[in-house]
C-alpha cells in the first residue's frame, strides 16, 4: 500500500492538480454534465448552470422549480436544453442555452400548450404547433433572439380539430421548410413555408391509394436524395410518392403502393430502395423490398423481393446488398440481394441467433456478428466455416471490440476471450482458461488500449495481450452493504450520437457523388449521405457556432480514450471512495475520498478527466485526475 500512498500524495500535490468547491446554499435534487462541458443542476430555487473550470455560478433560471430529471433533456446534436412537463395530453416547454441559461422559449409565458415541436437543421430555429386558448397556433421561435419570429392561427383548422404535423420537416435549397400533416377536416396535406415570415409557399394534397389498405397507422416520412435534389419522397402507411421540392407538384403519375409498411429507405444512386416492415394487422401480404425509379416511381426490378422478415441491418458488397432480416423468436436470416436484378443470390438464407450488429462479405463467405454469435458463413452452402463458433444465450449477450481486421469477443456463456481474424477467417480462444473475476463478477465492458484487450466489471479491471497473456488483473472488493452501486460515467449519455459532427465531414465529400457511381463503395457512400441528411443530423446552428465548437472539441476528445478506470470501494482509511486504476498497468493511480458516504452522488467526466461529487451537505466538488 506504500506505493499507492506515495502515488496519491504526488497526485494531490502536483501544481497541475486542480480542485474547487461550490456551496450554492440550495437543495440539489440532481445534476448533469452538458455536451459543452459545464454543469446543470436542479435546485429548489430553479435550474442552475455552473462553470466546470472554477465552480462559479453561470446562471439561474428561477421560474422552473422541482424539475424531475426525466423532465429534462439535451436536444440531440445541439447546445440547448429543454424542460417538458405534461399538461393533460399536451406539454409545456422551456428551451434554453446550456452555456449561459438564456431562455429561448417558454410556452407558459406565451400561454401556449405544445403538441408538436421540430428543429430546423439549417438555422437551429424551432417550429411548434400547439393550442392557445381555443385556437390552434403554428409558429417559429428564432434561436438567435429567443423570440417568436412569426405565428399563424388556425392555419391547419380550428382548435382541437386542426390538422396535426406528423413527421420531421425537410428543407429545400431556397431555405424553405416542408412539413406533412394528418387529421383535421381534410385528412392532412403537405405544406411549404418560408422560415423568415411564415408565408405559405405551396400546399399539396396527400397521395390517394387505390384498393384496400392497411389499418396500421405509421408516422409520415419525408426523404430527399443527394442525387435527386429536385424532389422529395413522401411515405405513410403503404403509400410512396414523389413531389417537386420547389412547388409541391406530384412527379409520379400515381403513388406506389408498397406491400407491407414502408420502413427502411436506401438511397441508391440508381433508384430508391424501400424495404417493408411486417404489418401486424395484415399477415396475408408479406413484407417486400422494391427499387423505384426516382423520376417515374415505376418499379425497376422485374419482381419484388419477398422478405423473410423486417430488415434490421444491411451493407453494400461487391455482390449486391447484404441484408439481415428479423425471423422472429430471437433469430435473424442473412442473404444477399442482387440490386441490379432484384433477386436473392442464394436460395436459402442463413439463420443466426440474435440481432445482427455487423456483417461483412469476405470473398465467398460472410462475417456476421450478433449480440449472441460471431461466425463466418459460406454463402455457397449456407454452413459455418468454423468447427464451433462463438455462441451464447439471450440472457448472456457477448461483448465485442474491433481493431482493424481483428475482433475480440468475450463470451459470458463459457467465460472465454476469443480473437477472430477477418482476414484469415479464423477464430481462436485467446485465453487458455476461463476468465475468472473475483466476487463472481463477469466482464461487462471491453476495449482496446495500446495493443491490449481491457476487460472490466464494476469492481475489476484486467488486460490481455493480443496473444492471450494476462498482463494484469486488479480487483477492488465491493463492500458488504446492500445497494452498492457501480462507478457511474456520464460521457456517453452527455454526447449522444453527435451525428452533426460526422455529417459535416460527409457533406464536404457529397459533391463528388453522382448517378454514375457504380462500385459498391460509391453506392454505399451515396446512401450514407442520404441517411445522415434524412435523420435530422445536418444541424449547422449558425446562431450557436461557439457552443457547437465546444461540443466538437469534446466529441473529438472521445477518440483519444481514457487510460483510467474508476472503481468504487473502501479505502485504507475505511472511508468509501473511488480508486483510479490505470488501464495500462493495472496499478492504482488515484483515490477520491467520499468519507462515510456509502451512496455518493457523483459523475465521472472521462473526457475532461474530472470527477464531480455532491456531498451530503450540498457542497459540489470538482476533482481533476
Amino acid at each position: 500500500m506504500r506505493k499507492t500512498i506515495l502515488i496519491l500524495f504526488t497526485l494531490f500535490t502536483l501544481p497541475s492538480f486542480s480542485q474547487w468547491e461550490a456551496d450554492l446554499k440550495k437543495t440539489i435534487s440532481w445534476y448533469q454534465i452538458t455536451p459543452t462541458g459545464n454543469l446543470i443542476l436542479a435546485t429548489n430555487d430553479g435550474i442552475v448552470g455552473i462553470n466546470e473550470s472554477n465552480g462559479q455560478l453561470l446562471y439561474t433560471i428561477p421560474n422552473v422549480v422541482s424539475v424531475l430529471e426525466e423532465e429534462f433533456q439535451v436536444i440531440p446534436n445541439t447546445p440547448f436544453g429543454m424542460i417538458s412537463r405534461m399538461e393533460g395530453r399536451l406539454e409545456s416547454k422551456l428551451i434554453f442555452k446550456l452555456t449561459d441559461g438564456k431562455v429561448l422559449f417558454d410556452s407558459k409565458k406565451e400561454g401556449i400548450s405544445i403538441g408538436k415541436q421540430y428543429l430546423l437543421g439549417s438555422t437551429g430555429d424551432f417550429i411548434f404547433q400547439g393550442i392557445r386558448g381555443k385556437e390552434s397556433v403554428f409558429f417559429l421561435v428564432d434561436i438567435a433572439t429567443g423570440t417568436i419570429r412569426w405565428e399563424q392561427s388556425n392555419l391547419f383548422g380550428k382548435g382541437i380539430f386542426a390538422e396535426v404535423i406528423d413527421g420531421a420537416p425537410i428543407e429545400n435549397e431556397e431555405g424553405n421548410f416542408i412539413i406533412p400533416t394528418v387529421g383535421g377536416m381534410s385528412g392532412g396535406s403537405i405544406y411549404c413555408f418560408s422560415p423568415q415570415d411564415g408565408k405559405q409557399q405551396w400546399k399539396a394534397e396527400l397521395p390517394k391509394l387505390k384498393g384496400a389498405q392497411s389499418a396500421t397507422l405509421t408516422a409520415t416520412k419525408l426523404a430527399t436524395s443527394i442525387l435527386e435534389k429536385d424532389k422529395f419522397i413522401y411515405m405513410r402507411g403503404q403509400s410512396v410518392m414523389a413531389y417537386n421540392i420547389s412547388n409541391g407538384q406530384t412527379i409520379w403519375a400515381e403513388p406506389a403502393k408498397q406491400r407491407g409498411l414502408p420502413d427502411r429507405v436506401i438511397y441508391d444512386p440508381f433508384g430508391l430502395i424501400v424495404a417493408s416492415a411486417i404489418d401486424p394487422n395484415n399477415t396475408i401480404f408479406k413484407p417486400t423490398m422494391v427499387m423505384y425509379d426516382y423520376k417515374t416511381g415505376k418499379e425497376i426490378w422485374p419482381e419484388r423481393v419477398k422478405l423473410k422478415g423486417t430488415v434490421t441491418n444491411y451493407s453494400y458488397c461487391d455482390k449486391g446488398l447484404l441484408i439481415s432480416m428479423d425471423a422472429g423468436n430471437g433469430k435473424s436470416l442473412i442473404n444477399i440481394v442482387d440490386i441490379d436484378k432484384g433477386v436473392y443470390l442464394f436460395e436459402n438464407a442463413y439463420k443466426v441467433n440474435g440481432l445482427v450488429q455487423e456483417m461483412q462479405l469476405l470473398g465467398s463467405a460472410v462475417y456476421v456478428r450478433t449480440n449472441l454469435e460471431e461466425d463466418f458463413v459460406s454463402m455457397e452452402n449456407g454452413k459455418s466455416l468454423l468447427t464451433k463458433n462463438i455462441s451464447s444465450k439471450p440472457e448472456q449477450p457477448i461483448i465485442n471490440v474491433r481493431t482493424g481486421d481483428l475482433s475480440f469477443t468475450f463470451n459470458p456463456a463459457d467465460d472465454i476471450l476469443y480473437k477472430t481474424d477477418l482476414n484469415k477467417q479464423s477464430q481462436i480462444a485467446l485465453s487458455a482458461s476461463k476468465i475468472d473475476f473475483d466476487q463472481k463478477e463477469t466482464p461487462e465492458r471491453i476495449g482496446i488500449l495500446n495493443d491490449k484487450v481491457v476487460l472490466s466489471s464494476s469492481q475489476t479491471v484486467a488486460a490481455y495481450s493480443f496473444e492471450g497473456k494476462e498482463l494484469y488483473k486488479t480487483h477492488i472488493p465491493a463492500p458488504g452493504i446492500s445497494g452498492w452501486k457501480k462507478a457511474k460515467y456520464a460521457t456517453s449519455a452527455v454526447l449522444l450520437t453527435m451525428d452533426a459532427m460526422r455529417y459535416a465531414e460527409l457533406e464536404a465529400q457529397a459533391k463528388k457523388a453522382s448517378s454514375a457511381s457504380k462500385t459498391y463503395k460509391e453506392r454505399q457512400f451515396c446512401d450514407a449521405i442520404g441517411q445522415f441528411a434524412n435523420n435530422g443530423a445536418n444541424v449547422r446552428l449558425s446562431a450557436a457556432a461557439s457552443d457547437m465548437e465546444k461540443m466538437r472539441t469534446r466529441f473529438k476528445a472521445t477518440a483519444s480514450g481514457n487510460t483510467v478506470q474508476f472503481v468504487l470501494g473502501k479505502l485504507e482509511s475505511k472511508d468509501y471512495g473511488l480508486f483510479g486504476i490505470s488501464k495500462e498497468t493495472g496499478a492504482k493511480v488515484s483515490e477520491i475520498n467520499f468519507g462515510k458516504d456509502n451512496d455518493p452522488k457523483y459523475l465521472l467526466d472521462d473526457i475532461s478527466r474530472i470527477v464531480y461529487y455532491l456531498n451530503d451537505k450540498g457542497v459540489l466538488k470538482s476533482i481533476t485526475y
